[in-house]
């Protein structure tokens, strides 16, 4: 057997979902297990080499090959960056901001909608192409699940521009990217494929419960992270339209999907793939994981702590 691990020994085929899901507990126990002995001997940055260069360097490097840059083909007339920034995320926003302002579609006129408790810090002050909607902040899942509903308080706003790019704040672009290497695809959405689900299954929702779970005939072939996402103006608002509404359902019936918002937004572009373009994890990699060369981050999603550890098969490094 070629480039098996003894975790993946285990055959999902012709198994019921409950088998399924119990199969991917014991595979998520054991990957756990050995993720926490080697973060607490080691350190996170340890556990981050070891996994890359032993578990998901090869698909890594395939995933991490770009397009071949055939030419632009969209042409934004003006952007808005969104960008959630409540109590201590606040403190993200400068970098965020001069890296964007400095390396991202710098020949287009860019607008930035910052969600925020904190109106009085210092370096919103002054700036014109700031927009910022008082929001209070909410403990967790609160924080996730009203993403979309942030989003949807400014829907009229966001008509005036030709493309809408939600953007996480603890994020910051490390390189430039021109709109002639960016506007390369046709589709009027796009995400970024999370770097932890290499050689896994994404944690998609599989509760059958919330209207983010997805079933096995899907195609799960890529878990997008909810850290860099967005599209053409229509689809992007009709996202926003749905994705709320799927929301409010599953809270009227106290449903909270599995990832939250990032569950509901893997749900969705499952379900309009076609219209979705997938860009390589080194659009959200993590500030602590090194990358294979000759590949370079181009945004980087600084690590703050490990929720879980990078050698779960099964769930994510939160970053």
């Amino acid at each position: 057997m070629k480039n098996k691990t003894f975790l993946s020994l285990i055959n999902f085929k012709n198994t019921s979902l409950v088998l399924y899901l119990f199969k991917m507990k014991i595979k998520k126990s054991i990957s756990k297990f050995f993720g926490k002995l080697i973060i607490k001997f080691f350190g996170l940055k340890v556990a981050y080499y070891l996994k890359l260069y032993f578990i998901d360097f090869k698909k890594m490097k395939l995933f991490l090959k770009e397009e071949k840059n055939k030419g632009q083909v969209q042409f934004p007339k003006k952007v808005a960056i969104i960008g959630i920034m409540t109590d201590k995320y606040v403190k993200y926003f400068p970098k965020y901001y001069e890296s964007i302002k400095r390396y991202f579609l710098t020949d287009t006129p860019k607008h930035f909608y910052s969600f925020t408790d904190q109106l009085e810090f210092p370096y919103f002050k002054g700036k014109k192409d700031i927009t910022i909607i008082p929001t209070e902040h909410r403990p967790m899942p609160w924080t996730m699940l009203l993403t979309f509903h942030h989003m949807h308080k400014i829907i009229n706003e966001l008509k005036e521009y030709s493309h809408i790019i939600y953007i996480d704040t603890d994020t910051y672009f490390a390189m430039p990217v021109t709109e002639k290497d960016f506007f390369i695809f046709k589709e009027p959405l796009f995400g970024v494929r999370h770097h932890a689900y290499i050689n896994k299954l994404g944690e998609f929702d599989f509760s059958l419960r919330s209207l983010a779970s997805v079933k096995k005939e899907d195609d799960l072939s890529t878990y997008w992270q909810a850290s860099f996402y967005g599209g053409k103006q229509k689809e992007f608002i009709e996202m926003i339209k749905e994705i709320k509404r799927r929301i409010d359902v599953d809270v009227e019936k106290k449903i909270v999907a599995r990832w939250v918002d990032e569950s509901h937004l893997n749900k969705y572009l499952i379900d309009y793939k076609k219209l979705v373009h997938t860009f390589p994890p080194s659009y959200s990699y993590p500030s602590l994981k090194p990358i294979p060369k000759p590949f370079k981050k181009k945004i980087v999603h600084i690590t703050k702590r490990a929720y879980e550890t990078p050698f779960s098969f099964f769930l994510p490094i939160n970053e």
